[in-house]
């Protein structure tokens, strides 16, 4: 009797310790797929991060390109302000070249803000990452925006100086086409006729130049913060 006491014991011994090693093996396998959810879902975070750094990217690209063009334009419209030779359609050409570029979407835009405000990278053991995310997403990047909006600002300014001494006439075939053309309303000579607008192109030169330089910044940020949450990812 002695001994059937201690198989039963045995055997209750031995379902208990089944039934504990299939509880930790329970909670070892959700702990798993719960970790694995997370990392699905946290890819998913990056992908729309790194989606929102590509955008940028474009916009900053274009915008360098717009003020180089701009800058070179400017500098003509300098040059040709300060010659004896200039024609009348070399200073309308520089004008209609010295554009600024908007960049494409507003300071707060990005999908960096929805998902940091769900928590979407609270749990991704990685400080120094989510410290250089928080500072490109909330004080670079407006930061590099508000420049841009001045800039622009600056432009309309000089912009109507400078075409205060510019008409439309009509076109040669405007019976038909209904469109004009520009052209001086004063001699070459005496163009500019508003004072201080070559200074303010000069001015207007050493923003350009200014903000190409935050661009050019701005893109290696980008690149910095987008080879660190690929290693992050494949880690």
């Amino acid at each position: 009797m002695l001994i059937n006491r201690m198989q039963s014991m045995r055997w209750l011994f031995a379902e208990l310790l089944v039934i504990v090693l299939g509880i930790l093996m329970a909670f070892q396998v959700e702990e798993w797929r719960q970790q694995r959810l997370d990392k699905q879902v946290q890819a998913l975070a990056f992908a729309a991060v790194l989606k929102d750094l590509g955008d940028i990217e474009t916009s900053v690209t274009a915008a360098i390109a717009e003020l180089e063009s701009s800058t070179l334009s400017a500098a003509k419209l300098v040059r040709l302000m300060q010659s004896d030779s200039a024609t009348e359609e070399e200073v309308l050409d520089s004008i209609s070249k010295m554009g600024v570029y908007l960049l494409g979407e507003s300071e707060d835009q990005s999908a960096y803000a929805g998902l940091l405000a769900e928590g979407r990278f609270s749990g991704i053991g990685n400080d120094q990452l989510n410290e250089k995310m928080r500072t490109f997403f909330t004080a670079v990047k407006p930061w590099i925006y508000s420049l841009n909006i001045r800039l622009i600002g600056r432009h309309d300014a000089l912009g109507e100086k400078i075409h205060q001494d510019i008409k439309r006439v009509p076109a040669e075939d405007f019976d038909t086409s209904y469109q004009s053309e520009r052209v001086l309303a004063v001699p070459v000579a005496q163009f500019p006729s508003a004072a201080g607008v070559q200074s303010d192109t000069l001015e207007f030169i050493h923003l350009c130049q200014s903000m190409i330089a935050h661009f050019q910044r701005l893109l290696t940020d980008i690149e910095s913060l987008r080879t660190d949450i690929r290693r992050h990812l494949e880690s």
